[in-house]
């Protein structure tokens, strides 16, 4: 156990913070538990072990500064930003960049997305025009035998972040394509979003989860909601 706390240690003086110390500890945890399972270890050590407390970045990038930096990047990048912001996609190679046409339901006007963190599936209603041109790049990527939806002359997108930072320099904005995902929640909930749609479509595993994310613009909802209210 004391070597297990040296490693936690180790780790953070080498600049790690504590949201991706957490989520080694929780996979070393697993590993450990597994060996009690398989009675390769008597106890698990780590068992008791809290985790590292996270302080909660308060997201402000704006519509506008996204926008700047979808003008400016090139046409595949484009259509990934789109994608990112209207399914509410965490960027890479997981989630983003390894979408198929498979997970869109025509007829049904969602799509069922695998997500990258925690492996469950989430359904998204993406906004009707995304739709509508999403149909149109599938029609044309089926009849050219491409499989993902976001991809760059054919070929799936192994690493966006040399175009990404090209297009943030030019536009001059200070932004991670993360933020996109983000941004999305916060346009939806400052729009007058339910909560509980808002949580469905970020994929988030409860109300409470979207909730503490986005505390800030839900005091905005609320102050429109209060002038709403007919008075006495």
């Amino acid at each position: 156990r004391r070597d297990l706390e040296t490693l936690r240690q180790n780790v953070r003086a080498n600049g790690v913070c504590n949201s991706t110390i957490n989520h080694y500890q929780a996979h070393l945890r697993a590993i450990l538990a597994w060996g009690v399972d398989q009675e390769l270890i008597a106890i698990n050590p780590w068992q008791s072990f809290k985790r590292l407390p996270v302080q909660r970045t308060e997201i402000t990038v704006s519509y506008d500064d996204v926008k700047k930096v979808y003008l400016a990047a090139v046409p595949w990048l484009q259509w990934a930003i789109k994608t990112a912001y209207c399914l509410c996609l965490r960027p890479g190679k997981v989630e983003l960049f390894n979408l198929k046409w498979t997970a869109f339901n025509w007829n049904g006007k969602f799509v069922r997305i695998k997500q990258g963190k925690s492996g469950h599936y989430k359904t998204v209603v993406p906004p009707t025009p995304y739709m509508a041109e999403a149909r149109a790049r599938y029609e044309e990527d089926l009849a050219n035998g491409i499989e993902f939806v976001c991809h760059r002359n054919g070929l799936q997108v192994k690493s966006y972040k040399r175009p990404w930072q090209k297009a943030v320099k030019a536009a001059d904005v200070k932004i991670r394509f993360y933020d996109i995902r983000h941004l999305a929640a916060s346009e939806m909930l400052a729009n007058g979003a339910d909560l509980a749609a808002v949580a469905a479509q970020m994929g988030h595993a409860s109300i409470a989860m979207t909730g503490q994310y986005y505390a800030h613009v839900m005091a905005g909802a609320q102050a429109k909601a209060a002038q709403a209210l007919p008075l006495m």
